[in-house]
């Protein structure tokens, strides 16, 4: 009875997981040969909680046998609703304007090609083009003059073998003593808290400057 209490429960799934079906791969071998039945039994006393119904061991053991592949079988699915010619496009758009919006993208689609697509077909089709959305990070802006400078300067000491082992360099931070999340948690049924945080104007900070030599 106190086994009874303490079994775990299982449960039955016709997606099988990469470890599940890596399992029912090796009893499928020559080794093995185990039938359906077997191999859920097997599982099962495995500690497998996520058991696989066993028309879906029947169908993988039948993929695996003529693929020998772990993988998913090719699902054809419904048409792509996006040809070449729209996959060239957008990625012409994307080349040309590397911050434009999939809004934009679905709009320059209706206008230019006269088709109604969502924002996810869009994402999709861009993900596949290789493209993939990135925050973007910005640098210090330099004139052309002081480019050249710069390179000139770079290609000198690089052809002096410059080691910079008589410099100091230093650089400094400021350290806000303070939290300031842009999101924050609020349950919708405690009406006492408030969506305003205080927060003081000139708030505690600490001045860090650190120099390093070779």
């Amino acid at each position: 009875m106190a086994n009874d209490t303490q079994s775990v429960p299982t449960f039955q799934l016709h997606k099988i997981s990469y470890r599940v079906r890596f399992l029912i791969a090796f009893v499928l071998g020559p080794l093995f040969n185990w039938s359906p039945t077997k191999i859920r039994d097997g599982l099962k006393q495995w500690g497998v909680r996520l058991l696989p119904s066993l028309k879906a061991i029947c169908l993988f053991g039948k993929r695996y046998r003529t693929s020998h592949s772990l993988a998913d079988g090719h699902r054809s699915g419904r048409p792509s609703k996006l040809k070449v010619a729209h996959g060239d496009a957008l990625d012409h758009w994307i080349r040309c304007n590397q911050d434009i919006t999939m809004a934009e993208l679905q709009q320059r689609m209706l206008d230019v090609f006269r088709i109604q697509v969502s924002s996810e077909c869009i994402r999709m089709h861009v993900r596949k083009l290789g493209w993939c959305k990135k925050q973007t990070r910005y640098c210090q802006m330099v004139r052309r003059e002081n480019q050249v400078k710069r390179l000139t300067y770079c290609l000198m000491c690089y052809s002096n073998n410059e080691e910079f082992q008589d410099c100091i360099l230093s650089d400094e931070a400021s350290i806000e003593v303070m939290r300031s999340g842009r999101m924050r948690f609020i349950h919708k049924e405690e009406k006492t808290i408030i969506a305003k945080v205080w927060k003081p104007k000139h708030p505690f900070k600490v001045h860090v400057w650190a120099g390093i030599s070779y």
